[in-house]
């Protein structure tokens, strides 16, 4: 797991704790990440119900694309086809100036919400298999596949719950960007 998904995930377990300070109701598990086959899936806080989706949709996708600015970055220094570094450093530009979109609304829309595990969508593969029997850019690309995939299903629900009109149409975009750069994946993998 990433250094950034791990400060991000313990910032949300702090974040539920102290909103559940003073409270005279049960305090409501924080949240927590299982990992199975490298999958990552948040357990919701309860609280993080109450909360707008949008909020949540937004510190789920900063978390996301964050770990694909991690693997990308892993990808400019350990893979051997330029196909392959080119695709990295555009992920990271694009998801870069898309986190940045992502915060600068949390800071305008929900100033005071605590931090939230997402809202409970697959998010897909967030790290590089470790199988050193398969070659490294093959393992990457399935990688990155799958992790878009969970971009793609969290976008979706996003196209059907979100209120904010511009998280609705970044939404949009990132489902055309992220199909675009499937497809493109799947056709750099071996027939």
């Amino acid at each position: 797991m990433t250094r950034r998904v791990i400060v991000w995930m313990l910032c949300m377990a702090c974040a539920s704790t102290i909103a559940a300070c003073g409270s005279t109701e049960a305090v409501a598990p924080t949240p927590h990440v299982n990992m199975s086959d490298h999958m990552l899936h948040p357990t919701m806080n309860p609280a993080d119900l109450a909360l707008p989706y949008d909020v949540r949709f937004i510190d789920g996708m900063m978390m996301h694309h964050l770990a694909a600015i991690d693997m990308a970055n892993a990808a400019l220094q350990s893979a051997t086809d330029p196909k392959i570094k080119e695709l990295a450093q555009a992920i990271i530009t694009a998801q870069s100036a898309e986190v940045t979109q992502l915060r600068d609304w949390r800071a305008s829309w929900y100033p005071d919400a605590p931090m939230t595990a997402g809202t409970g969508a697959d998010m897909g593969t967030m790290q590089v298999s470790d199988d050193e029997a398969i070659a490294y850019d093959i393992r990457w690309l399935n990688a990155m596949i799958d992790h878009h995939q969970g971009a793609l299903t969290m976008a979706n629900e996003a196209l059907a719950n979100a209120e904010h009109a511009e998280l609705k149409t970044l939404v949009t975009a990132i489902i055309a960007d992220q199909t675009r750069e499937i497809e493109q994946m799947q056709a750099m993998l071996p027939k």
